[in-house]
């Protein structure tokens, strides 16, 4: 089994113009969507992340949202938003059809994690280039 290592972070520009990013063994991916919140970038962040790791992996996620270890792993409850729900019925179908093994990791964000800092960047220059060019 392949062993691989995510990083992945959400950003919202005036909530309401948002930006994700994910680097995946080193490789970065990273997009934007408006209308949305930092919550939902922080999820789509590792949808994108689940759907660019080879099938059979073992997964490691490295976020500095509590809120998604809660979510993915914990079971928290979301369904009183309806789009956060829907993005985790897309990491969790991507997550089956790919058979991964995946555990979540929180680091503070913000602080002396390369990988998070660089995730962190790469989603707000995306939130900021979506604000701008809406």
């Amino acid at each position: 089994m392949n062993r691989v290592i995510a990083f992945t972070d959400g950003a919202c520009s005036s909530n309401r113009y948002g930006g994700w990013a994910c680097e995946v063994d080193g490789q970065m991916f990273s997009g934007s969507q408006d209308h949305v919140t930092n919550n939902m970038m922080e999820m789509w962040a590792v949808l994108e992340a689940v759907q660019q790791v080879p099938a059979y992996s073992l997964l490691t996620i490295v976020t500095d949202s509590k809120l998604v270890v809660g979510w993915m792993s914990q079971n928290w409850k979301c369904e009183a938003n309806a789009a956060i729900a829907a993005i985790r019925e897309g990491i969790r179908e991507h997550i089956l059809a790919r058979d991964l093994a995946v555990r979540y990791v929180l680091v503070k964000g913000h602080s002396v994690e390369a990988g998070n800092n660089r995730v962190d960047k790469a989603a707000a220059a995306e939130a900021q280039r979506c604000r701008y060019s809406a």
